[in-house]
């Protein structure tokens, strides 16, 4: 598949009244467009999503209940529970409190999901938590009780644990800690504390990174089903505390149901590690359930920006592979490519780079516009940067691609007169222009 060059352009910028830190972003698809959620850590939290027919998104104040003037916004997570209804989990430190008050706020556990999706409901519908400990990154996953799925958010601390808050239905507290040995047998006896965590679900099995503030790496196989790790690896090649760790795999999640990469799914075999450093170089640890972490592949330049502090993994120029993009404290965005070489040896080569005046906390690629094409977003010191692809190189691309029949593979057995060829040429042709719009 041809490639297009990347090109990016600062469409708009949002000025935030404090910064933000590399947990400060939370992105929410509902009823088909994308809320991003930005909290500083003033204790400011803001959604920004663009309305139909309007040119700037409004950066709308959302009054979170029990975020006190005092409080630091540590991270911020969610995700969507029904067509109408998210949870939202904010962790926050009050500054001025001695000894320390740390809670875990949990909001939108009583939301209505046959109502329109209201943040005023979803902010005053909340339960606190006290906390022991200072924690880090707030993400969520899936575990398998029984037949049943069910959504939990894991935080880690200071107190070199991961603990897990799991939603209770036969008690009049909605969410409530329990112990995470029993369904992430993977995260215990860890030497120090979690920075970063990454997970993946493949059927009943869980692929789950972790990176900690002592630059320790761990990957983890588990079965879903027995909650009993199959296979693990662990590292201590990196010096310094890990920033990011995030799986991917080279062929684009689009790409999988559309061209010629139709016929591949997605399997444990697939994943590569992209893993971030305070101290040294972003590197690859490719094939991860063949190789472990035993393959590191360096990403050229990536210490010449001070830390790396946030990663996204995406397809920025449209040939059905992922590139990986880096953001540092540095002030610089990096692109890398994957380039094979004639060995089958796999190398990265950075291929688009851009400056900024301020340094770069989060990423996220994504149709925040709701136009059909994706933009980047960088959340920085100052706010929030909405990076926009060349528009006649996107419009010269929609045309070369609805321009270019498809493949089409005639079944065994089926007639194959001119009429039934024809008509098979025309479903297909169809079905690939709907796509690619």
């Amino acid at each position: 598949m041809a490639k297009a060059a990347i090109d990016f352009h600062e469409a708009q910028f949002v000025s935030l009244p404090g910064q933000s830190n590399i947990y400060g972003l939370l992105s929410l698809k509902m009823e088909g467009t994308h809320k991003l959620v930005v909290a500083t850590v003033r204790g400011q939290i803001f959604c920004l999503e663009y309305q139909r027919g309007a040119l700037r998104p409004p950066l709308l104040p959302i009054n979170f209940t029990y975020i006190p003037a005092d409080a630091e916004v540590i991270s911020i997570d969610g995700f969507v529970k029904k067509l109408h209804s998210a949870v939202i989990g904010v962790t926050l430190v009050k500054r001025d409190s001695d000894p320390k008050e740390v809670y875990f706020n949990l909001y939108g556990i009583h939301s209505d999901p046959h109502t329109p999706f209201q943040w005023e409901k979803i902010a005053e519908d909340w339960q606190p938590l006290n906390l022991d400990f200072i924690p880090f990154q707030l993400t969520h996953t899936q575990i398998l009780a029984g037949d049943q799925w069910e959504t939990v958010f894991l935080l880690p601390g200071d107190d070199l644990k991961v603990h897990m808050y799991r939603e209770s239905f036969s008690s009049e507290v909605c969410y409530q800690e329990e112990p995470s040995e029993v369904w992430f047998p993977e995260l215990q006896d860890l030497p120090s504390s979690v920075t970063y965590m990454d997970m993946r679900l493949i059927g009943h099995q869980r692929l789950s990174a972790l990176g900690c503030q002592s630059g320790y790496l761990k990957c983890a196989l588990v079965d879903l089903t027995s909650s009993s790790v199959v296979k693990y690896w662990s590292s201590k090649l990196i010096d310094g505390p890990i920033t990011s760790v995030k799986f991917f795999t080279f062929v684009s999640k689009d790409a999988r149901f559309k061209g010629e990469h139709s016929n591949i799914t997605e399997s444990l075999s697939e994943f590569h590690l992209l893993v971030g450093s305070a101290v040294e170089l972003a590197a690859v640890f490719l094939n991860v359930m063949e190789q472990g972490l035993s393959n590191p592949q360096a990403l050229p330049s990536s210490h010449m920006h001070d830390s790396v502090l946030c990663t996204e993994v995406a397809d920025v120029n449209w040939d059905g592979e992922n590139e990986l993009v880096l953001g540092t404290y540095g002030k610089e965005i990096l692109v890398y490519q994957v380039k094979r070489k004639d060995n089958d040896a796999i190398a990265f080569e950075l291929v688009w780079q851009r400056s900024f005046a301020h340094p770069l906390h989060c990423l996220w690629y994504g149709d925040l516009t709701n136009d059909g094409l994706c933009e980047l977003v960088a959340v920085s010191m100052g706010g929030v940067h909405i990076l926009q692809h060349n528009l006649q190189q996107a419009s010269a691309w929609c045309v070369r691609r609805l321009s270019t029949p498809p493949a089409v593979t005639i079944p065994d057995g089926a007639a194959k007169d001119e009429s039934s060829i024809h008509e098979t040429l025309h479903a297909e042709l169809s079905k690939n222009k709907l796509n690619d719009l």
